[in-house]
């Protein structure tokens, strides 16, 4: 494989996190310093698409709000403008409120090219083009030199953890882009450690299993499973239990000694599905049967060897299993499982957000038979079992045709992912969409999809991309006179003056969509907006008219649901009672937010009332209660991959010197 610097178009960056950070100019490397700039230099490198307060940045960096003084940041951002002339980039290094950003090309920050190949790699997917993705994960894995921002210290724990996520997940699909290639040798390659030393990582695990298989070396893999399984007994996610139902026709038609004659080519259909292991339910729908006599089926292909039992009620096919020759019915099992995923995704969307605006799903599967999706936790669960099955599954429906499908699919993902904060899957997920919906000329679908594209870019601090991606979605809403989206987009793209500090200006772009809410009678996304303006009426010093705006927000939600909702606007609340000096409402409010983010499933909310919490125990000398509650938001947090997580653990570290007082 040519290095990456050999590649036609290719530039060399000149600014690298993804391994030592280093700055090159015309003469070779430019001397740094220490641990500290090389921090400095990275956080802004992190997030060049953004600006960051000198507040946050010296979190970032010192992992607490106190942990240097505002002098100690200018030495270092004066230091860096030094280094910057050396490079050609005098004056890059941009001051303005609220806060720094480094304008320099994404082309010459190795993150920035790192990202924008796997980007590429997602649209190759979407188009079935997988010699293009390989080429383009390939070159995206070759900048690593190391572990990322290797030279800072202990410093950037938030930001390293999210980078090497994003690596294992780029290795990833390479890895399943190898196996639909036919090359389990490279797959083996690139997974076999991560799988041995990471068995939490199902797809690594199973993409592996696999390998081992389709080479012969069936016995390993087996082991591999089995290693896995006992090493995260303890973390294994079930899915939701196995209803017993009769089969779609009202009959049983299978024979008591299991398959017979007629089920012959059901191991062929099963193998139309694209995921590395799939439930009954979707099996269901690929056989055409009802789901008691799936399960017979898939019983029977167990125990002649085509099949191999995972998790409870998962299964995958033994090495390769020949399509079946008629194209007509091969197109027809395709069609069944896209539209059982669209089915099953909305149902479980309605159930995790009930009330989100969507059309109706114009998909086939009249009398087919679902999980149990209309409870919050089994809806969580299945989504959580599904996320690798639905992102490739939406790549079939690309490749195949029923673009619609991708575009649904891709939606009714938005209230897991925003729940769940897994903000790169996601975006994999919206951009395959947005390529097919764009092929068809579905205005609508292509205004939708670029919205929740700005609201990934927006939540990963990339205010440009989601500025540009809000741009477009403007455009194509007006171009079909959809104003419920126009509206939709208009609060979101607010959102970029809130995040630079133009709180005005923000309370007048979500004025408009408020208005609109109203007259038509949308309680749910006025209270949701108005939910918005308070923070910036916090941010403003209008605390009294926050409180008073979010106590009518929490009506709405009482009264109507979700509990996320809920949880959001407790939160909200009680860091507006804290700005206006109320610490007692703060407390009641941070702890009401406890029980609905726990009924709601949201580990950010939770740790967010948790962090909360800590402060105000803190002020009030309460060190035992404020380690408690900083320990429960720090694991929230490590576990979403947040930045936060880094000053908390400098406060955690701080808490040694003050009393140990409770109640």
């Amino acid at each position: 494989m040519p290095s990456t610097s050999s590649l036609p178009g290719h530039v060399e960056p000149v600014f690298r996190i993804l391994g030592p950070v280093t700055m090159s100019g015309a003469e070779g490397p430019i001397r740094l310093g220490g641990a500290t700039i090389k921090a400095v230099l990275a956080a802004l490198l992190f997030r060049s698409r953004s600006r960051i307060s000198p507040a946050d940045l010296i979190t970032m960096v010192w992992e607490s709000p106190y942990g240097a003084t505002l002098d100690s940041l200018y030495h270092y951002i004066g230091s860096l403008r030094a280094a910057l002339r050396q490079t050609g980039h005098d004056g890059a290094l941009e001051a303005a409120l609220p806060g720094y950003r480094l304008t320099v090309d994404d082309s010459l920050i190795d993150w920035r090219a790192f990202q924008r190949l796997v980007g590429q790699a997602h649209r190759s997917l979407g188009e079935s083009d997988l010699d293009h993705a390989a080429g383009a994960l390939r070159r995206a894995l070759a900048m690593w030199t190391g572990p990322p921002i290797a030279d800072v210290g202990g410093r950037l724990g938030g930001v390293r953890a999210q980078m090497v996520e994003a690596r294992l997940a780029a290795t990833e699909q390479l890895a399943a882009v190898e196996a639909a290639r036919g090359e389990p040798e490279r797959v083996l390659d690139l997974l076999w450690a991560i799988a041995h030393d990471q068995p939490a990582r199902r797809r690594s695990t199973a993409l592996v299993a696999d390998a081992l298989q389709a080479l012969g070396r069936r016995d390993e893999g087996r082991e591999l499973l089995m290693h896995a399984d006992s090493r995260r007994a303890e973390r294994l996610d079930w899915g939701p239990p196995v209803r017993r139902v009769r089969s779609v026709s009202g009959r049983d038609t299978s024979r008591p000694d299991g398959v017979g004659p007629r089920h012959r080519g059901f191991a062929g259909q099963l193998g139309v599905h694209p995921g590395t292991a799939f439930d009954v339910w979707s099996a269901a729908a690929l056989i055409d049967c009802g789901v008691a006599e799936t399960e017979r089926v898939l019983g029977a292909l167990v125990r002649g060897g085509q099949l191999e039992r995972r998790d409870a009620g998962r299964y995958s096919l033994r090495g390769p299993v020949p399509q079946d020759p008629d194209p007509t019915a091969h197109e027809a099992a395709v069609r069944r499982l896209l539209d059982y995923y669209v089915q099953a995704t909305e149902r479980a969307d309605r159930t995790v957000s009930p009330h989100r605006h969507r059309a109706p799903a114009e998909v086939g599967n009249a009398g087919r038979e679902y999980p149990d999706l209309g409870n919050h936790n089994g809806a969580m669960d299945w989504l959580r079992a599904e996320e690798d099955n639905l992102a490739a599954v939406c790549a079939l429906a690309a490749k195949s045709g029923l673009e619609g499908h991708a575009g649904r699919l891709a939606y009714n993902l938005g209230g897991y992912f925003f729940l769940t904060k897994r903000w790169a899957a996601w975006q994999g997920i919206l951009d395959i969409a947005l390529d097919a919906t764009h092929r068809t000329g579905d205005t609508r679908a292509e205004g939708t999809l670029s919205n929740h594209l700005g609201v990934v870019a927006l939540e990963q601090g990339d205010l440009e991309t989601a500025a540009d991606r809000y741009r477009r979605a403007l455009h194509l809403f007006r171009a079909v006179a959809d104003r419920h989206g126009e509206a939709t987009t208009l609060a979101n793209q607010a959102w970029l003056h809130f995040f630079a500090g133009r709180y005005e200006r923000f309370l007048e772009g979500m004025g408009q969509a408020l208005d609109f809410y109203r007259a038509e009678r949308s309680d749910r996304n006025a209270a949701i907006t108005l939910r918005g303006m308070a923070l910036a009426e916090t941010e403003l010093g209008r605390s009294a008219e926050a409180v008073e705006h979010l106590r009518d927000v929490l009506g709405v939600f009482l009264r109507d649901g979700p509990h996320l909702d809920v949880a959001i606007t407790l939160n909200n609340l009680g860091e507006a009672h804290a700005r206006a000096g109320n610490n007692r409402q703060a407390i009641r409010r941070h702890r009401q937010a406890l029980e609905y983010a726990e009924r709601a499933q949201s580990r950010y909310e939770l740790a967010r009332a948790h962090r909360r919490l800590g402060h105000l125990a803190a002020t009030q000398h309460r060190f035992v209660d404020a380690e408690r509650h900083w320990r429960e938001a720090l694991r929230g947090f490590t576990e979403l991959g947040v930045p936060a997580a880094a000053g908390l653990r400098s406060w955690l570290d701080g808490l040694g010197s003050g009393p140990a007082t409770s109640g």
